[in-house]
Order: structure tokens, then C-alpha cells, then sequence
């Protein structure tokens, strides 16, 4: 099968995508063979590979060896800044993210990668949250964090950081999934953050390489795997348009229960008919996620998450009861 340092060269190759690159290690597989070192071979392999997978391009050698350069810089770039690269052929790649349907190759991370191994919930939503989600929405994640929970998210401004920021406040990990490559932090605002989750044992998680920046198309690609790295999908605050329906979408896809924070119903200043509290409103509506209106909906919630651990045979899962009762009494105050 093919390594992390294989699929990267690859993927370096113009017209070799990921279909081409899971057609190249199913040959290899079945056939209990390598990747060959020298270009000649592997020029040579990937014919072969072609008659079983027509659209595979053939580079020409001068293609492979510029390839080859390609990813050896950015194998070397990586390792100077910390940068781990898993495949999905690896055994520390993370289970659930290896169970969706579009799984990425691989995954270039910075940090704590076993912080993945505590049961995650994704905490998101817009990023211009009302005055109710500012100041509920700390709460209702701490309830995730205080029940042993890490928290992935998209390190974007507003909701995602209140996710993070619940954590690294008590220094617990969270996981930031980025939509460019980890040579660069974005937003720029929120890089002190960025630094807080690795102080705290959190992870900077990408899908593209070391410089690689981020375009249109890799947000709504980090959407995917911010669900997919998650149990379930917590919307603090959104509205019926943009990029946390995105998430939605994609846990829904795969079966992962989405939950919206619901206490805007009980709050006083009228925050039930704020817009951005309408794709909340929308998705419960529509029976797409549960509302999390009180304490016991919301232990409910995080029960129904961690049975999914224990029917999975996960036994590290920690046991419900240790959410934060100051949190319980001021959200829906």
C-alpha cells in the first residue's frame, strides 16, 4: 500500500487525482507489491495500473522527476515546522474520518494528533454571532468540554473561536481544521489562538500541504472534515445561507446527529427572530437537529454521543454527570 511520503508525490503528478491515487494503491494491495523507488519502475507500474483504471495520465519522466523534487521540499518544509503527514493507510489516522465516503488522502497536522482519540463534537456557526450566541454560546460548549469532549472546529472568527476559546480557557485540547496548508494561519486575527491550542495539546489539522493556501473550494472541503471528525455537530448560531449548513450537510450525510443551540427561545431581547438564529430555527424545524433548549436536552444529547463510543467498542469514553453545573444554571437564565 501506498505511504504518506507516496500519495504526496502523486498528488504532484498534473491529472492524477485522488481517484487515480486509490486506483494505484488497490493494485498494489492485490497485487502485494510496492511503489518502486526508481522513476523508470514507476513509470512502468503506472502502466500497468492503466489498463485496469483507463483515465489514469501517464506523466513523462521529466513530470515525475519535478514531482519527486516537489515533494521532497515540502516533506522538508514540514518536518522544519512540525508538521506531521499522515495517510489513511496509517494506523493513527482517525476512525471516524476514515469511515466517510470522500476521506481525505492525507492529513497534515501540527500538534497533538491523540487528542483525537477523546470523543469530539464539531462546535460551529457564523461568524457574526448575535449578543445572545456571544454570550451563551461559551456556555453551552463548556457543557461538551467539562463532559470530556474535544472540540473540532474551523478556527474562523465568531462561532468556531468561542468553540475553541471553551477549551484552551480551562487548557484542555481542541482540534482546528484549516482550509490552506499549515505555513500560514487564517484568519491572521485569529493566530494567537492557533498558539493556545498547540500550548494546550490541540491540534492544526489540514488536508493540503505545506503552502498550499487556502481558495473557495477548501473551505467547503474543511466543512467535510470538520464533521467527519466529529461524533456529532453542535450549530451555535447560523443563519439559512452559508457555510455551517455546509457541515450540516455533511453530517447529515454521514449520520452524524446535529444539535442547534435553542436557548435564543428563552432569552429576553427577542434574539428568537434574530437572522442569525433562523437556520437554527430551520434545521430543527425540518427535523435535521435536535434543539438544545435545556440542560436535560442537552445531556440527552451528549449521552446519545457517547453511546455511539461505547457501541463502537470505544471504552475511554468518559462518563456522563461531569458537566458544569454553573453552565447549566446561567445558559438558560
Amino acid at each position: 500500500m501506498l505511504s504518506a511520503k507516496q500519495i504526496l508525490l502523486l498528488e504532484q503528478l498534473s491529472g492524477v487525482g485522488k481517484s487515480a491515487i486509490l486506483a494505484i494503491n488497490d493494485y498494489l494491495v492485490s497485487n502485494k507489491l510496492a511503489l518502486p523507488y526508481r522513476e523508470a519502475e514507476i513509470l512502468d507500474l503506472l502502466e500497468e495500473v492503466r489498463k485496469y483504471y483507463k483515465r489514469l495520465q501517464l506523466p513523462t519522466l521529466d513530470n515525475l522527476s519535478l514531482a519527486i523534487a516537489a515533494s521532497e521540499h515540502i516533506i522538508e518544509q514540514s518536518d522544519r515546522h512540525g508538521i506531521k503527514i499522515l495517510s489513511f493507510n496509517d494506523s493513527t489516522f482517525p476512525r471516524l474520518l476514515a469511515t466517510i465516503k470522500n476521506l481525505p488522502l492525507l492529513l497534515h497536522c501540527k500538534g497533538n494528533i491523540a487528542s483525537l482519540q477523546a470523543p469530539t463534537v464539531a462546535i460551529i456557526g457564523t461568524r457574526e454571532p448575535s449578543e445572545h450566541a456571544l454570550a451563551a454560546g461559551p456556555k453551552l460548549s463548556s457543557y461538551f468540554v467539562d463532559a470530556g469532549f474535544t472540540v473540532v472546529s474551523g478556527l474562523a472568527l465568531g462561532c468556531d473561536t468561542i468553540g475553541h476559546r471553551a477549551s484552551v480557557d480551562v487548557k484542555k485540547p481542541t482540534v482546528a481544521v484549516m482550509a490552506g496548508g499549515l505555513h500560514s494561519i487564517y484568519p491572521r486575527e485569529n493566530k494567537e489562538l492557533a498558539n493556545k491550542i498547540l500550548e494546550c495539546e490541540g491540534l492544526l489539522l489540514s488536508e493540503l500541504h505545506f503552502g498550499k493556501d487556502p481558495h473557495r473550494s477548501t473551505f467547503v472541503d474543511r466543512d467535510r472534515l470538520q464533521s467527519g471528525l466529529s461524533r456529532g455537530v453542535v450549530v451555535l448560531e447560523t443563519g439559512v445561507k452559508g457555510g455551517t449548513l455546509h457541515t450540516v450537510g455533511f453530517a447529515l450525510k454521514e449520520s452524524r446527529p446535529v444539535a442547534c443551540m435553542y436557548s435564543h427561545m428563552k432569552s429576553k431581547g427577542g434574539f428568537e427572530t434574530h437572522d442569525k438564529f433562523q437556520g437554527n430555527r430551520m434545521l430543527v424545524e425540518e427535523s435535521k437537529a435536535v434543539p438544545l433548549d435545556s440542560p436535560a436536552a442537552i445531556q440527552a444529547y451528549i449521552e446519545k454521543l457517547l453511546s455511539q463510543g461505547r457501541n463502537s467498542g470505544n471504552s475511554s469514553d468518559p462518563e456522563l454527570g461531569s458537566t458544569s453545573s454553573k453552565a447549566q444554571l446561567t445558559l438558560f437564565s
